[in-house]
């Protein structure tokens, strides 16, 4: 007599390559991230060189310990990693995450985050600063006609950003005529008044978004009637300390957005409302995008 069992047929295991992502759960590197690796998964994976089917896997980690989320990403033998999302996680981590061996995509802007890194595992997912310095400078000389303007400077790491759009708009023929800098013997209401008593055409102001607010609002409740221009107004910090109706007609820069028309944008951005019900913003499209990379 045989005796034998019936099974049901199990789903074949894929082995998985596994990518590290240096943010929050809820995290605009951790959306974008995981809209990624779910449409390839669900389009059968990556096929490797040897034509092995391979699903991709997240390992999410919070940068808030970074020698915390280092040592996890460690062991979980992350082929590369997605992250930190600011310039100043990656400059004040590079040894750290030097140590993981694997290619680091960072959304950081700052110029000096690629050159810096011996090791030449640091790549950029969106375009450096003095590039974003440069767009800002060419849209105030050949779209606005701006024949003056002023630079403000509200902490030391906005310094390669004051820098490229100084050297950009020099270059257009639009020399600041006025630089104005935050330290301990200058206060903000001080630069405030000196900006509303000039009443310069237009203002670029780079540092910390509250900060900037505090300026902008100072400048319009001293009857400064020209035109504002911060490299992140688009920042939620931003929009959310300044009062509704000064909003309009604030100019900034974004390396992505969800406005642009091109096709892989718009399919994106679809893509990402029906998974999230919210709209992406750089940050998610970046993540998404080197996710994409690392697939081919």
């Amino acid at each position: 007599v045989a005796i034998f069992s019936v099974s049901a047929p199990q789903a074949q295991v894929l082995p998985v390559f596994r990518i590290g992502v240096l943010d929050g759960e809820e995290g605009a590197l951790t959306r974008g991230a995981q809209l990624a690796v779910k449409e390839i998964n669900d389009s059968g994976g990556v096929v490797g060189a040897d034509g092995t089917l391979f699903q991709l896997q997240l390992v999410v980690q919070s940068p808030a310990d970074m020698e915390f989320a280092v040592a996890n990403l460690q062991q979980a033998s992350v082929i590369a990693v997605i992250g930190p999302a600011t310039s100043e996680l990656v400059l004040g981590n590079q040894q750290l995450l030097r140590s993981l061996g694997v290619p680091i995509l960072t959304t950081a802007t700052d110029d000096t985050v690629v050159v810096s890194d011996t090791s030449s595992l640091t790549m950029r997912l969106r375009a450096q600063e003095s590039l974003i310095g440069r767009a800002l400078a060419d849209y105030l000389v050949n779209d606005l006609n701006a024949a003056t303007v002023a630079t403000v400077q509200l902490d030391i790491e906005s310094t390669v950003g004051v820098i490229g759009f100084t050297r950009a708009a020099s270059q257009l023929g639009l020399s600041p005529s006025a630089q104005y800098l935050l330290e301990e013997d200058t206060s903000l209401q001080e630069i405030t008044l000196n900006i509303a008593a000039a009443q310069t055409q237009f203002v670029a102001a780079y540092g910390p978004p509250e900060l900037v607010a505090a300026l902008y609002t100072g400048l319009r409740e001293n009857d400064w009637a020209g035109r504002f221009v911060y490299n992140r107004a688009n920042q939620q910090a931003f929009r959310d300390s300044i009062q509704e109706s000064l909003l309009e007609g604030v100019i900034g820069a974004s390396t992505w957005s969800a406005t642009l028309a091109d096709d892989a944008s718009q399919q994106f951005v679809y893509s990402y409302i029906r998974a999230f019900d919210d709209v992406p913003q750089a940050l998610d499209a970046a993540a998404y995008d080197g996710i994409y990379l690392l697939k081919e």
